[in-house]
């Protein structure tokens, strides 16, 4: 009986000690303070770490940019520009300030101001896979889902 107790304990603990060290790999993204409240982003640390991977990953790797050369140019009325501050740095982007509507199964496409800058955002399947993989890494869930 006290082996079986012991064998428990030890699971539990292991599974502890491995959600702690989770924790601390997984850091909020400073953007993520830009959108939400301090507490917010806190509890995200503590109780929902899926969250905060999904909103870092968003953050960072949700879309690739394009330089549209000189003789494209003229396709670029055909982009939804999203509005930034003329002195604005892509570096900056904080793709949560926007209401963007994005494709399950296709790509979604933006213009950055009035500049010949398109972001190109991965379809909701692509980015949920991404997003998948990112959990796995983390440990968050098993390698075969």
């Amino acid at each position: 009986m006290k082996t079986s107790q012991l064998i428990v304990f030890l699971l539990l603990f292991t599974g502890t000690v491995s959600m702690a060290q989770t924790k601390s790999l997984i850091t909020p993204d400073q953007r993520l303070y830009d959108i939400y409240e301090k507490d917010f982003v806190d509890n995200l640390v503590e109780k929902n770490l899926n969250l905060l991977v999904y909103y870092n990953l968003f953050l960072t790797e949700s879309f690739d940019v394009i330089e549209l050369p000189a003789d494209k140019q003229e396709s670029l009325k055909l982009y939804t520009s999203l509005e930034v501050a003329v002195d604005a740095k892509l570096t900056d982007l904080n793709v949560l300030n926007y209401n963007l509507e994005l494709k399950d199964d296709e790509e979604s496409f933006y213009r950055w101001g009035n500049s010949n800058t398109i972001l190109r955002f991965k379809s909701g399947r692509d980015f949920n896979e991404l997003y998948n993989e990112a959990r796995r890494t983390y440990g968050l869930i098993s390698q075969n889902n």
